[in-house]
């Protein structure tokens, strides 16, 4: 910091509340913390036992990212761009946080023109490779809910006969107990959901049954009687509708009678924000921009009301 800088700091300084200094001070010392902290956490046998996901229909993809660009290593998120080529700095400096965020979602594995299976296959890997537990960012428990979900979405699909799948399973189990341990939001019941049915084992049992009745929880509380997400935010109504309908996706291909009758719940649940979400949508086909609403951040509504219609008829 240049010395012309230490009036200003401390003017910022004096004016934050304790909690706000206490996370900045936590942020900085986080990821050494939380290695330290879940230390505990049980060697990964060599081995992981898995199952592929055999949904009822394809998942949904993404038309704003571009096969080509991904291939290179160029990413955009939020407007700004960054290129890679073949060295993605996954900490991506200079980018804001949400940005970060985005980097390491892994939603770009289902670009709507599909993916080479060794694309995306090099991008986890150096992924692994580049972070470690605890890294900042990309051990954030929303960051590995979402992409949990993509990777057992991705390796669920691709042709993995060729490939050394173990360090991918080893890092995709032992990020599951980390996040396991952080527990309290959507994304992160329904990333739980998704590698209790992908794994098995003791462990695997245990995510299902607690991702499940966490996520009967939360849709009883944040979808309400018309249909809508309770934040009133159209945005945010297609992000819960999308998982909704990838949960919906993946129960009915299973006979479980738990999964089953998740399955009606959810059957009931997706009809009713469908049409809420027809109600908020407008001639051009997007949706309503309130409630910090914008385009391009989820699926389109025609992308969505396709995707009930193909699991539903």
């Amino acid at each position: 910091m240049k010395l012309r800088q230490y009036p200003l700091f401390f003017r910022t300084l004096i004016n934050l509340k304790l909690i706000q200094i206490f996370y900045r001070i936590w942020y900085g010392v986080r990821p050494k913390a939380l290695a330290r902290l879940y230390s505990d956490l049980p060697k990964i046998s060599c081995e992981v036992d898995w199952t592929a996901f055999k949904p009822k229909v394809p998942f949904v993809t993404y038309n704003w990212f571009v096969t080509n660009e991904i291939a290179q290593g160029r990413f955009r998120f939020l407007h700004k761009t960054a290129d890679y080529c073949n060295k993605i700095n996954w900490k991506a400096p200079g980018k804001e946080r949400l940005w970060r965020y985005n980097l390491h979602y892994f939603q770009y594995l289902f670009p709507y023109r599909g993916l080479e299976s060794n694309v995306g296959f090099n991008l986890i890997q150096n992924w692994i490779e580049h972070n470690p537990i605890g890294t900042r960012d990309a051990w954030d428990p929303f960051p590995i809910s979402l992409r949990l979900v993509n990777w057992i979405k991705y390796l669920s699909f691709i042709s993995t006969s060729d490939m050394n799948l173990r360090p991918i399973l080893r890092s995709a189990y032992l990020q599951t107990l980390w996040l396991e341990r952080s527990i309290h939001l959507f994304k992160n019941a329904k990333a739980l959901f998704f590698a209790g049915l992908f794994f098995k084992g003791n462990d695997a049992q245990r995510w299902l049954s607690k991702g499940l009745r966490l996520l009967k929880q939360e849709i009883e509380e944040q979808i309400l009687s018309d249909g809508g997400h309770f934040e009133r935010s159209p945005m945010y109504h297609s992000m819960i509708l999308e998982d909704c309908l990838d949960l919906l996706n993946v129960c009915q291909a299973h006979a479980s009678l738990a999964l089953q009758n998740f399955s009606e719940l959810l059957l009931t649940i997706t009809r009713n924000m469908i049409e809420f979400l027809v109600a908020l949508t407008h001639p051009d086909g997007n949706i309503a921009l309130f409630n910090d609403s914008a385009f391009g951040i989820e699926s389109p509504p025609s992308d969505l009301v396709a995707y009930y219609k193909n699991i539903t008829g």
